[in-house]
């Protein structure tokens, strides 16, 4: 742990004082388990690059003049704003031009622990994972959260450290959920989920309707039993399907009469009754639309 630590604490100061990048005065600084944190006042000397740390950054931009940040010659962002909030990508490069001194609030997390933070607190695949380029937006969190965490960086206090280091949870938290795409991860999972429960809500609703052909069972009862709202329980059903709940009980019925006519010398009254219909004017018209044909008529031609 004392390594651990040590190669931290000099990586960090190692970012902090690139005195050939970046005019860098470090007013306070913590260096936790997971979390590191600065408040810097920094000026370039006109534009620069920076890039390759294996940290992802946020910065809390507090004062001073506005940042421009560059891809190649071209302009991709500036802060023209105070409080608002840029992340830093790990591994990315930026050109950045601040002409006057400018008063940041960085926090850092290694690249490895953000992605084993995600994956043993909230499942997500590491691999899965991808940061998101922002700069300079509105993130109330950070703007409730940056006051705190500059409070108990310039305090004295032995506790301060113990309080920064509660704060690694929250900021990997907010940094996955605000600038990643964790939430669209856990979205298409949850989806994917509703879609096997979907899947076999559909496939009980279907066994329970070709087990009662002689009952007439509501949608509203196909639901409860099969633990889905009537109405995700109509549209699933469509999807999964290709026809809605009422256009599949009237075919199952078609077919089952068509067996029935086939295999027995059962009436025609009977079968509708047993078919579920209401009588058997109901039975012929239903069947006549489906197979073009009457029932009476096809069971002869079925059996010629």
């Amino acid at each position: 742990m004392e390594r651990e630590t040590g190669n931290r604490r000099l990586r960090l100061s190692n970012h902090l004082d690139r005195t050939d990048v970046l005019q860098t005065e470090v007013l306070h600084g913590f260096v936790g388990r997971r979390l590191r944190a600065a408040r810097l006042v920094q000026q370039t000397v006109n534009r620069t690059v920076v890039g390759g740390q294996i940290d992802h950054t946020l910065v809390f931009h507090l004062g001073g003049g506005s940042a421009k940040r560059y891809e190649g010659r071209r302009e991709t962002g500036r802060t023209e704003r105070l409080r608002t909030t840029t992340l830093m990508q790990a591994g990315a490069e930026y050109g950045w031009e601040l002409p006057d001194k400018t008063d940041v609030l960085h926090l850092y997390i290694d690249d490895d622990d953000l992605r084993r933070f995600a994956l043993q607190e909230f499942d997500l695949d590491p691999d899965n994972l991808e940061m998101r380029d922002l700069m300079a937006v509105d993130d109330p969190f950070m703007q409730n959260l940056a006051p705190l965490i500059l409070q108990e960086l310039q305090s004295d206090m032995p506790q301060s450290h113990l309080m920064l280091d509660g704060f690694d949870h929250i900021v990997a938290g907010h940094m996955l959920r605000a600038y990643s795409n964790a939430a669209e991860i856990v979205n298409a999972r949850r989806e994917a989920e509703l879609g096997k429960r979907d899947a076999a809500a559909v496939a009980k609703a279907r066994e329970m309707i070709l087990d009662n052909l002689d009952r007439n069972i509501s949608t509203d009862q196909l639901g409860e039993a099969v633990g889905v709202s009537p109405f995700r329980l109509m549209r699933c059903f469509k999807a999964e399907m290709g026809v809605t709940i009422h256009r599949f009980v009237i075919e199952s019925r078609v077919a089952f009469v068509r067996d029935r006519m086939l295999n027995s010398q059962d009436s025609l009254a009977e079968i509708a009754f047993d078919a579920g219909f209401a009588n058997q004017s109901h039975m012929t018209s239903c069947y006549t639309a489906a197979m073009g044909v009457p029932p009476g008529r096809h069971r002869r031609q079925l059996r010629g």
